[in-house]
């Protein structure tokens, strides 16, 4: 059975932008290598009444726990956030083995979450 997430216009593993751009030496976290199966994965999360200083503190934490966990030997990976402000949600986005990395992740950060979804991104 042919897989749907290999068809144009979709990628899965170490196919998308960020992917190949962290492989070149880009990004924070685990430095993911070419026989590792990597998955990008959307954290949700509301995020109402917060400063745009406070989501600059939210990146930094997002991004030192997943440097941490993967400095460890869990690699896992965080690329970057959404912020929707008229809705106060914040998408982040992660690439890891698991979803299980991902919630551990953003555990040991702290920061309250709302979903964690596996992702797939289209691309031009």
């Amino acid at each position: 059975m042919e897989d749907p997430y290999r068809g144009p216009g979709f990628s899965r593993f170490h196919t998308t932008p960020f992917q190949r751009r962290w492989r070149a030496g880009a990004g924070v976290g685990y430095r993911a290598s070419e026989d590792d199966s990597v998955t990008l994965f959307v954290v949700e999360r509301n995020l109402s009444g917060l400063a745009i200083r406070d989501l600059l503190a939210l990146q930094r934490v997002l991004a030192e726990s997943a440097r941490r966990l993967s400095d460890a030997g869990e690699p896992v990976r965080y690329i970057r956030s959404t912020f929707l402000p008229r809705r106060s949600r914040c998408y982040c986005v992660f690439e890891a083995a698991s979803t299980e990395l991902v919630r551990k992740t953003n555990e040991t950060a702290q920061i309250p979450f709302l979903a964690i979804d596996e992702a797939i991104e289209l691309e031009t």
